[in-house]
């Protein structure tokens, strides 16, 4: 059977990033993906000031940013697409990105370090064994002294070890292809509106070629995201161009949910970790994925015998954030006019 230190399944930012730092740590590791790169993602591809931070620690200097589309400079905020507020920020409140460049960027830089990458190589399962855990693939077993499971809200690592799912909200994209004209309008502006769908918001952000639109709810059964899209794309008008539609989920954490077992760690969605108030994803990713290959890498050379300070360690970094944003959500999602009408009295807020 095939042996390596480590076993990176699922190639996003959280497992492409755990990826190159194992590889620059001089360990034997494997990065496995079902799909080929680039391929498409369906995300709102905004980095903020976190994401931004890891990626410029991480990557080389002039890396990162050639992933970048546009930058949301002003974001034009409504309630039920209603009287617009205006907000200007004095720097980009975010920058943006389409999935399939950042993740391609990254998984060449995992390579240019070392990292062996197999595309089209799915993983089905995990199995614990006395000498780690035997990761099964399309292609063949290999035999892994450690793992990271990167492979999203369902993925297979956590199913397998019976770690149930993260509960999870839900959104729907289109990528609408506008022409030039129509995309100059919206450079470096974004558009949110509140109060539909349920428990969540619409958002239109620019990119390159496309306006990325969409709506997102942290209460999957409460929401209607198509009819909520739908009323979106009218209301900006965008309804006779050419999209592209798809749907995900934005896994969100549980506290009493594990997030490794054994010699196996779980990062980015398939430990739950997208942002409760903004949905946002990309940085806790990149975050967990950076503290899984640290902890990984000791465990490694001897320096810890368990996962436990894995878990402590997301706790402290990532997770007394996500308690704070949590409660927000609770109030502005509950309440989204009054939320509104806040910010109109505060813009700077």
């Amino acid at each position: 059977m095939e042996k390596a230190d480590c076993v990176v399944v699922g190639l996003g930012p959280a497992g492409a990033i755990s990826l190159r730092s194992l590889a620059l740590a001089g360990a034997k590791v494997v990065g496995l993906d079902s799909a080929s790169f680039p391929r498409y993602k369906a995300c709102g591809g905004a980095l903020s000031a976190a994401a931004q931070l890891y990626l410029t620690e991480q990557l080389p200097a002039d890396g990162w940013q050639k992933a970048v589309e546009d930058s949301l400079e002003e974001i034009n905020v409504s309630l039920l697409h209603g009287d617009l507020l205006q907000l200007k920020a004095g720097s980009p409140v975010a920058l943006l990105t389409m999935r399939e460049k950042l993740d391609h960027l990254l998984v060449k830089e995992a390579a240019a370090a070392g990292g062996e990458i197999r595309e089209k190589c799915a993983c089905t399962g995990v199995e614990l064994v006395k000498e780690g855990a035997v990761v099964h693939t399309v292609s063949g077993p290999i035999l892994a002294r450690t793992v990271i499971g990167c492979d999203g809200a369902l993925g297979p690592v956590a199913k397998s070890l019976g770690i149930a799912p993260a509960p999870a909200g839900a959104a729907l994209e289109a990528e609408v292809e506008v022409p030039p004209a129509v995309l100059s309008e919206w450079r470096s502006r974004g558009y949110i509106s509140f109060g539909r769908p349920a428990w969540g918001y619409c958002w239109v952000f620019p990119k390159k070629e496309v306006l990325s639109c969409g709506a997102g709810t942290f209460r999957r059964g409460r929401a209607k995201l198509q009819e909520a899209l739908q009323e979106l794309l009218t209301h900006c008008r965008l309804t006779a161009y050419p999209k592209r539609l798809a749907g995900h989920l934005i896994p969100l954490f549980n506290h009493r949910r594990p997030i490794s077992k054994g010699p196996v760690l779980l990062a980015g969605d398939a430990a739950g970790l997208a942002d409760p108030l903004s949905g946002e994803g990309i940085a806790n990713a990149l975050g967990s994925g950076i503290i899984a290959a640290r902890q990984a890498a000791a465990f490694l050379n001897g320096k810890i015998t368990d996962f436990n300070s894995y878990q402590k360690e997301i706790r402290q970094k990532i997770l007394a954030n996500l308690t704070i944003a949590k409660r927000l959500a609770g109030l502005v999602y509950s309440r989204p006019g009054w939320f509104y009408h806040l910010l109109r009295g505060n813009p700077y807020l």
